[in-house]
């Protein structure tokens, strides 16, 4: 091991100007790793923001301690020891300073706690960042694979948690998972794999993913495995019916619009967004009604409002009213506030 002097010349060699912090993924706070004399390290400041840590520097035994949650991390300056609650972890490489900040070896997060009370970092070296888990945890990289009786699309997460269809449209067969997408979609699919593509899509939470099902498949299997902090998300596309597969959506020519249903939000206990005496639950019962107007004066079709007053409707309650009218399209009416904010405008969400 090389003196800390050496090691702290090195340092200044290696990093004449501190690197700005870096997204590596949409969703994911990343930091930017370091090499120095060999090891690689991350600076105790982007460390502490990672953590969501408060820092204490005792400048009279040179040690700076990180707190979050629950925990303590005792770093000091030369030592390539680390001290997390009360255990010492050997870090492989001292800790240096660098500009007046201290320098943590990378090897520190083999050791942190993995409990609810602290974030969960991990090092990718290919991208020369640390970044921090969210807590849905992360979403790999999609594989799929062809085969006699029809393909498979296997999703590598870290939380076997909640997984949906939210599409059954061949043309547009949609998977919502919890966690953050940190993978990549395949440049080239497979001949022969039944999806002629796949992508990921905008997602309110957690990821979507989106394939583009060949029609030669008749249904398809969705499986989880592994344990609830590890495994797969398991797509079967099958070329032939059988026992235990679901259905795709059927795929009619668009016939005209003869019944619209409009939906407005909320409703009775329900109030949604209140923003400075405006409330949710009266805007979008007024839209519905100017917009039943408005349809009534330009088209020749039914106009249906799933409520006309102020009451409350479950989801359920309005899909099958909506189901019952028969509707060709149902639109279902916000508002949306984010306070202290300037954003403004319309969203449609198909």
């Amino acid at each position: 091991m090389r003196p800390a002097a050496t090691l702290a010349l090195l340092a200044l060699v290696a990093a004449a100007v501190p690197a700005p912090p870096v997204r590596a993924r949409a969703g994911l706070e990343t930091a930017p790793v370091r090499r120095i004399g060999g090891a690689d390290y991350v600076g105790a400041n982007d460390l502490a923001r990672l953590l969501e840590a408060t820092k204490f520097w005792r400048a009279d035994v040179r040690k700076l301690v990180l707190r979050a949650g629950s925990h303590r991390v005792t770093l000091t300056v030369d030592l390539p020891f680390a001290v997390v609650d009360d255990r010492t972890l050997w870090l492989r490489a001292p800790v240096v300073s660098l500009r007046g900040e201290l320098q943590a070896p990378v090897s520190l997060l083999e050791g942190l706690p993995r409990d609810s009370t602290m974030a969960r970092l991990v090092f990718e070296p290919r991208r020369g960042v640390v970044a921090r888990v969210p807590r849905g945890g992360l979403v790999g990289s999609p594989q799929v694979s062809p085969g006699d009786s029809g393909a498979r699309v296997v999703i590598p997460v870290e939380q076997v948690g909640d997984v949906a269809v939210v599409s059954r449209s061949r043309g547009h067969f949609r998977l919502r998972l919890g966690g953050t997408f940190a993978g990549a979609v395949p440049e080239s699919l497979p001949r022969g794999a039944l999806v002629r593509r796949l992508v990921a899509v905008p997602a309110g939470a957690g990821t979507a993913l989106e394939l583009d099902v060949a029609p030669a498949v008749a249904g398809f299997r969705l499986a989880r495995t592994g344990t609830p902090r590890s495994g797969a998300v398991v797509l079967d596309l099958m070329r032939r019916r059988g026992p235990g597969l679901e259905e795709f959506a059927l795929e009619a020519p668009a016939g005209p619009v003869r019944v619209i249903v409009l939906d407005p939000g909320h409703g009775g206990l329900d109030a949604g967004v209140t923003v400075e005496g405006a409330v949710e639950k009266d805007l979008t019962l007024a839209l519905a009604r100017a917009l039943r107007a408005e349809l009534a004066s330009r088209l020749a079709v039914q106009i249906v409002l799933l409520r006309d007053d102020d009451r409350a409707l479950t989801q359920e309650e309005r899909a099958e009213a909506a189901n019952r009218a028969r509707a060709d399209l149902v639109l279902s009416l916000h508002f949306d506030a984010v306070p202290g904010t300037p954003r403004a405008g319309a969203t449609a969400w198909c």
